[in-house]
């Protein structure tokens, strides 16, 4: 990566407050980098989109969901899963395992719930998602 790509991601976390929510400049470090590079995962999102028809008799009537189809699955290459919902980008490890699933899901919700509380509650979206897979 080139250096003035990396520094600048650092200083668009810092900014944001990303850096210290992150848990210091190494998690930084790795989201900048991550943040610039995406090696995308077409069978995630296709897996996503697959499951949305199957999801929506559940997710529609919940205050605050918006079906997404515009975002894209990541890669992750360290650290736990997580979404951006800046730039819609969901980052995960892959989807061979259940926890691949049940990880892509979760961070599809925060995204899916970007513009309500519901999306930082943590509890909720972990059992929403299980929900989800295990119905």
């Amino acid at each position: 990566m080139r250096l003035a790509n990396y520094l600048a991601a650092i200083l668009l976390l810092a900014a944001s407050g990303s850096l210290l929510a992150a848990g210091g400049v190494n998690s930084a470090q790795q989201q900048a980098e991550q943040a610039v590079q995406c090696q995308q995962i077409p069978a995630a999102h296709a897996w996503l989109l697959k499951q949305q028809p199957r999801w929506r008799e559940k997710l529609y009537p919940l205050p605050g969901y918006t079906a997404v189809s515009a975002f894209t699955v990541c890669h992750l290459t360290a650290g736990n899963p997580y979404a951006e919902l800046d730039t819609q980008r969901i980052y995960v490890r892959g989807l061979t395992s259940l926890q691949d699933r049940l990880d892509l899901t979760h961070e599809y919700l925060h995204l899916a719930f970007a513009g309500h509380p519901a999306s930082q509650d943590e509890q909720f979206i972990e059992q929403l998602a299980r929900s989800l897979l295990l119905e």
